[in-house]
C-alpha cells in the first residue's frame, strides 16, 4: 500500500511539472520581454532603411565643432579601392551620380540591399518575438519561442549565403559607370561565411534538440 500511495505521489508530481512546463521569474520575464522589444526596433529600424537605400543612396553624416550635417554620396556604395578612384575627380563623380539617379539603378540597389540585409533582418525580427515569447505569460513559453528561434538560424544561414552574391549584384550593377568599366566579380571570403554557417547550424541544431525533448515530454504527459 506505502508503495502504489508513493506512485500515485510520484505520477501526480511528474503531471505538475510536465504541465507547469517551463517559466522565468518575474524579472527575468521582464528582462526576456525589453530585450526581444530591442530586436524587433532593430529589425524595424533595418527593414526602413532597405527600403530607403534607393531613396537615400549613400548616405553620410559628417560631425564636427559646428554640429553636424547629413548629405548623399552614392560612391559610398563602392568598393574602398572604387570609391577612391571615383571621388578623385569631379567629373567622373558626377558621372557616377548621375548613373546612380536612373530609376532602374535605384530599384537595384533596393534589391540588392534587400537581398544583403534582408535575411539578418529577418533574423532579428524572429529572435525578437522569440525573446518576446519567452519572456510572456503563456502555457507553454519555450514551446512557442522555439519555432521562431529555428526560424532566426535559417535566416541566418541564408544570410551567410547571400552576403558574396549581393556584393557582386553591387559591382555590376554600378560598375558600368566607373572608370574601370563594368565588371562582374564574386569575392568569397571562406572564413566568415563558414565561420557564420557553423554558428548558424549549431543554433539550428539546438533548437531540434530542445524541440526533440519536448516532444518527449508531450509524449510522457500523455502516457502518465
Amino acid at each position: 500500500m506505502l508503495m502504489a500511495y508513493d506512485d500515485k505521489k510520484f505520477l501526480s508530481n511528474r503531471k505538475k511539472m510536465v504541465k507547469n512546463g517551463y517559466s522565468l521569474p518575474p524579472r527575468k520575464s521582464l528582462i526576456c520581454r525589453w530585450a526581444g522589444a530591442i530586436f524587433l526596433f532593430s529589425a524595424s529600424v533595418l527593414g526602413i532603411s532597405i527600403m530607403l537605400s534607393g531613396v537615400f543612396p549613400g548616405p553620410k553624416v559628417h560631425c564636427g565643432d559646428s554640429g553636424c550635417t547629413w548629405s548623399l554620396r552614392p560612391s559610398l556604395l563602392l568598393d574602398e579601392d572604387t570609391m577612391k578612384t571615383v571621388q578623385a575627380s569631379p567629373t567622373t563623380e558626377q558621372i557616377f551620380d548621375a548613373h546612380v539617379a536612373h530609376p532602374w539603378v535605384r530599384t537595384g540597389i533596393i534589391g540588392v540591399t534587400a537581398l544583403d540585409k534582408g535575411p539578418f533582418a529577418l533574423m532579428l525580427f524572429s529572435i525578437g518575438l522569440a525573446l518576446r515569447r519567452l519572456g510572456g505569460k503563456r502555457r507553454e513559453p519555450l514551446a512557442e519561442a522555439l519555432p521562431w528561434l529555428r526560424r532566426a538560424s535559417l535566416a541566418a544561414m541564408i544570410w551567410a549565403i547571400g552576403r558574396p552574391l549581393s556584393d557582386s549584384l553591387m559591382v555590376s550593377l554600378l560598375s558600368p559607370a566607373t572608370p574601370e568599366g563594368r565588371q562582374w566579380a564574386i569575392t568569397v571570403d571562406l572564413l566568415d561565411i563558414g565561420t557564420a554557417l557553423m554558428l548558424a547550424v549549431a543554433a539550428y541544431a539546438t533548437v531540434w534538440a530542445l524541440e526533440a525533448g519536448l516532444k518527449a515530454q508531450r509524449d510522457l504527459e500523455r502516457f502518465v
